[in-house]
């Protein structure tokens, strides 16, 4: 069952907020919860906020246990932009613009253990292909810095050979 909260006219630029947004996205509540509690930005405490009021609505509204959930989308759209003017030299004036967001969020139970599907949002095929790819690729890096470091030893012009 979904989960939804809002948050209107955060008088923070949307494009600072989905910095944010795109750490916690997919997460575990708890997860999503260590992560702004912790995190130095602005926007992280309305968003942590935001994430708690979504969590009591789960637990209040539908009966829910907020531990067993994961953010399943979150989102952060442009509000209403507010139009300052900033005086210039000669007379002129720039337009100064402040501008909000409305946040969306999402919550998701986690599949059920019996579906065999796992935590949805991220994928376990890509990090199976992951753990496939990075053997090889660790030993091709480690013969390179071997290869490398021999190479220097034969053709320093220091070398003790005198």
């Amino acid at each position: 069952m979904e989960v939804k909260a809002s948050l209107r006219h955060l008088r923070i630029a949307p494009r600072k907020v989905r910095l944010v947004i795109g750490l916690i996205r997919g997460k575990s509540v708890q997860e999503a919860e260590r992560q702004l509690l912790y995190l130095s930005k602005l926007s992280a405490q309305p968003i942590l906020k935001l994430l708690l009021s979504a969590k009591a609505n789960a637990k209040n509204n539908f009966d829910l246990d907020p531990e067993g959930m994961y953010i399943k989308s979150i989102t952060a759209n442009e509000g209403k932009t507010l139009k300052r003017y900033l005086p210039r030299a000669m007379g002129k004036a720039d337009i100064m613009r402040k501008r909000a967001t409305h946040i969306d969020l999402v919550l998701e139970e986690y599949a059920p253990k019996d579906a065999g599907k796992g935590k949805p949002g991220r994928t376990d095929v890509k990090n199976e292909k992951k753990e496939a790819v990075k053997p090889v690729e660790k030993k091709i890096a480690h013969k390179k810095v071997i290869d490398t470091k021999e190479r220097k030893q034969k053709e320093s012009p220091h070398s003790s050979k005198k």
